[in-house]
């Protein structure tokens, strides 16, 4: 996580649509997302694992409050 942490920082010097959008392909616990948010990026945060995706879902609600979408696709 502290490298797609670093990663949403580094894009800071993209240009202004690269740095409005984060992909995590292998997201875990959703910390790169979580982050992403608090920085008012876009993510699209990949998981298969259910009981991570419990996990970082309630993280991001916690985090993003009613300033977050979520959408799962299965």
């Amino acid at each position: 996580a502290e490298d797609g942490i670093r990663d949403v920082e580094r894009s800071r010097g993209l240009g202004d649509v690269y740095k409005r959008q984060v992909l995590d392909p292998f997201a875990g616990t959703f910390s790169v997302s979580a982050i992403a948010a608090e920085t008012g990026r876009n993510s699209i945060g990949i998981e298969i694992n259910p009981y991570f995706i419990e996990l970082g879902l309630e993280r991001l609600r916690k985090r993003g409050g009613d300033n977050i979408e979520i959408s799962i696709i299965k």
